[in-house]
């Protein structure tokens, strides 16, 4: 079985880029503030989240970006930054470190057989 793998490992600063940029694109909801924390979280089942919670006077409001969300934003960066990714494969995302994240492509290679 031929598997291609490659994995895009992203910058704190990269992904805030991202993400930013996808929320100011897609109407996401974000205070006019300094951002006072950027969390990557995991949960039971894998799924990434990113919680961005904000510094004074809007310290109240949190946002919550989801992993769909997440993997538009990151695709969207590498289309942006002219970093190739294939379409055809199966696309996933993974924490890693304390707040990094990374993109996973999988390709299945595997010569067909004729009927």
């Amino acid at each position: 079985m031929l598997v291609e793998r490659k994995e895009i490992l992203y910058s704190d600063g990269e992904l805030r880029a991202a993400v930013i940029d996808y929320c100011l694109r897609h109407e996401v909801a974000l205070p006019n503030a300094d951002i006072e924390n950027f969390t990557v979280k995991t949960d039971d089942k894998a799924d990434v989240s990113i919680e961005i919670t904000y510094k004074p006077p809007h310290e109240d409001k949190i946002v919550v970006i989801n992993q769909s969300q997440i993997a538009a934003a990151l695709i969207n960066y590498c289309r942006l930054m002219k970093i190739p990714l294939p379409r055809i494969g199966l696309k996933s995302l993974t924490k890693f470190e304390e707040n990094g994240i990374a993109l996973r492509v999988r390709i299945d290679r595997t010569p067909k057989r004729k009927k």
